[in-house]
């Protein structure tokens, strides 16, 4: 008799501790979220709760019951495009300076010129066009046959025998080169259609100076040799040759500078 009511008193504190226990552990499930299962298999509704909750910021969030999100697909990486390739470098052409000839002789008007043979006094000795950086010495060209003498000239100025004299009345006329032969340099008079109504051109016989001021510019023919005829005036004419042609191998056409003298 004593013996079962000791039995039946732990029996009762054992229930008790062990009610005591999942009284407890109820508690702490339900603390950390995990709902005990329910009739019909559900989740206890704070599952759902704890789900959100427990998710960490920024990580996908599921709930149950709820279709999960599948992530957003990552693009496959891109290879970076190519560096542009730099621009091939093209051989420069060489441009070789043709070689054109130097007149040996320029026409002289059907009539002449003058009647008389100029003295050395006569004779132009320098010529000096600022604009142009010409600062060339003046030979005489002298008359041979039925031309003017020039293929001696090479970078001087020729002043065509039997025109005017510097300063003096009439027309003087100086001519030059715009090429030499035989290796096609530039001569004194590469420049002369650069000139401008209105440029200076300086004359010189022996230490004076007489200027000439520019009228005009004109082209002819090597057979016009009217630009060489005497005037009234004191003229000044620079003469050279102009517009080579390959195809007959001698200039086409003469360049004509006009000036006056300035008093």
């Amino acid at each position: 008799m004593k013996n079962t009511r000791f039995y039946a008193g732990l029996l009762a504190v054992v229930g008790v501790v062990a009610c005591g226990l999942m009284l407890v552990l109820g508690l702490a499930l339900k603390a950390e979220g995990i709902g005990l299962p329910v009739a019909g298999g559900g989740a206890s509704p704070g599952r759902a709760v704890a789900a959100t909750r427990a998710a960490p910021t920024g990580a996908l969030r599921f709930v149950t019951g709820a279709t999960p999100t599948e992530p957003p697909p990552v693009p496959p990486a891109t290879a970076p495009p190519p560096a542009p390739s730099a621009p091939a470098i093209l051989p420069t052409a060489t441009k070789t300076a043709p070689v054109l000839p130097a007149p040996t002789a320029l026409a002289l008007p059907p009539f002449p010129v003058a009647e008389t043979q100029p003295g050395a006094s006569h004779w132009a000795t320098r010529l000096v066009i600022p604009s142009l950086g010409v600062d060339a010495p003046v030979l005489p060209a002298p008359i041979e046959g039925d031309t003017w003498k020039v293929d001696h000239l090479d970078q001087a100025v020729g002043h065509l025998e039997r025109t005017a004299g510097p300063g003096e009345a009439g027309n003087i006329v100086l001519a030059g080169h715009i090429t030499l032969a035989p290796d096609g340099r530039a001569g004194p008079f590469i420049n002369l259609g650069n000139l401008t109504k209105g440029n200076k051109v300086i004359v010189y016989r022996g230490d004076r100076a007489f200027t000439y001021e520019v009228d005009y510019m004109d082209t002819v023919q090597p057979s016009d040799v009217e630009v060489t005829y005497p005037t009234e005036q004191a003229r000044l004419t620079l003469l050279t040759c102009l517009n080579y042609d390959r195809r007959l191998e001698h200039y086409a056409d003469r360049l004509v500078v006009v000036g006056h003298l300035l008093q």
